[in-house]
């Protein structure tokens, strides 16, 4: 693509594009001021930038424009590259990224200059290593977004550059956050493991400590308190009480599995939602629903109502912020109570088609067949009556299943059908 482009320009064109490629994403006056560092004798900005938006590796944004990835990685990573033009290059670019106008954002200034990588990817230009190390480390702490993936992408292509060093906690942190956030888990936990294992107290180490800890709660147990702990402690530290809280939260779903330990569970979860109840309402109510969950599962004879009354009250508070798919999730838990009441088998019912239907509206695949497989189960408690409605239930659970690959599940179903075949004959 580009040598088609370059076979046509005058010489020196590479040069140029090379300038150019440092930005992200352009504005036409940014693209003017950087092809004012190495312009084409008697080539005007303006000509030839209307030739370069016409090329096929020119990708339109909006009121912005880019350099097609590949191309622009070809660009910045070949080994003719003009160091002193980059580094002019990222000199303009990093005054718009200090001293930003939002008024100017997108038709004037590039958006990534607005954010914390697109900061921090020309702080490493200039040779400002360590600030740009921890800018790309805070943009790791914030909430997953557009902005953090691009800050992985500048990350990764200065570390292939050798302008980053590879084996900062910051930068692993980022790449392993980023992959986990995609949903990449297996390729993110190697990450993870080498932030935990260098020890640092940071907050970024305090977040991995309480992912690596999620990992392995089914399968060690004794290893996810012994992080979690971990995670808490460092938390307390840095005084990131929403940290503090998400740990507390994580915690006690894992030494709840201990019957002995549920009073130390139950607290974890009430210092948790405290923290919700003044900071963060969704969180509050997903530990509420984890703690309705630990009431009706350990103390139902003792503690139903108060497991009902969490449990409502979580549904309440997750749908006010929009968390339907959370709310979908109480409410198939509040089922599961209901359902222990044979007087209440109607109310449960429809209780778990509702959860049902909130899963297929917020497209959980997984959430569904697992309720509707549940469901079917109930169904089939229920007796005769239900029988035909249980069978089909349970065979749509199966498909569902069967489409997600759950063969665990898939045999559980097939047990169950076999179950009710044998007592039906």
């Amino acid at each position: 693509m580009i040598g088609e482009f370059l076979a046509d320009a005058p010489p020196g064109a590479a040069r140029t594009l090379q300038v150019l490629a440092v930005a992200e994403s352009l504005t036409d006056q940014v693209a003017e001021e950087l092809y004012a560092i190495r312009p084409l004798p008697g080539v005007s900005g303006a000509l030839f930038l209307d030739a370069l938006r016409q090329a096929s590796f020119i990708e339109p944004r909006n009121s912005e424009w880019s350099i097609e990835r590949s191309a622009r990685h070809a660009l910045l990573t070949g080994p003719d590259r003009d160091i002193d033009a980059l580094t002019k290059a990222h000199q303009v670019l990093l005054r718009y990224a200090d001293s930003p106008d939002p008024d100017l954002a997108g038709d004037v200034i590039p958006n990534y200059l607005y954010t914390l990588g697109g900061r921090a990817y020309h702080q490493a230009g200039v040779g400002r290593v360590d600030e740009a190390v921890e800018n790309y480390g805070e943009a790791a702490v914030h909430q997953y977004s557009g902005a953090q993936w691009l800050a992985g992408q500048l990350a990764d292509l200065q570390e292939q550059m050798g302008v980053l060093p590879s084996d900062r906690l910051e930068l692993l942190f980022l790449r392993a956050i980023t992959l986990f956030r995609e949903g990449r888990r297996e390729e993110a936990r190697p990450l993870i493991e080498r932030v935990v294992e260098k020890n640092e107290v940071s907050r970024q180490t305090a977040i991995a400590l309480n992912i690596l800890g999620n990992m392995v709660a089914r399968t060690q147990p004794a290893r996810a308190e012994e992080l979690l702990r971990r995670s808490i402690d460092m938390g307390k530290q840095f005084h990131d009480d929403h940290g503090v809280a998400i740990g507390q939260h994580n915690l006690a779903r894992v030494i709840a599995r201990q019957p002995a330990r549920v009073d130390e569970a139950i607290q974890l979860l009430k210092d948790s939602i405290g923290y919700g109840e003044n900071n963060n309402l969704q969180h509050a109510a997903q530990a509420r629903h984890t703690y309705g969950y630990i009431l009706n599962q350990y103390r139902y004879m003792k503690d139903a109502a108060e497991a009902e009354s969490q449990l409502r009250r979580a549904i309440d508070e997750l749908t006010s912020v929009h968390d339907f798919s959370g709310g979908g999730q109480a409410m198939h838990t509040l089922a599961l109570l209901v359902s222990r009441d044979k007087k209440r088998r109607d109310e449960a019912e429809f209780l778990f088609r509702r959860s049902i239907e909130i899963g297929e509206r917020t497209g959980d695949r997984l959430g569904v067949a697992m309720r509707t497989f549940t469901f079917g189960k109930e169904l089939a408690r229920g007796g005769g009556g239900k029988r035909d409605e249980a069978v089909s239930t349970l065979k749509r659970a199966r498909e569902m299943m069967l489409s997600l690959r759950k063969m665990k599940e898939v045999g559980l179903i097939d047990a169950k059908l076999a179950d009710l075949e044998s007592k039906h004959n």
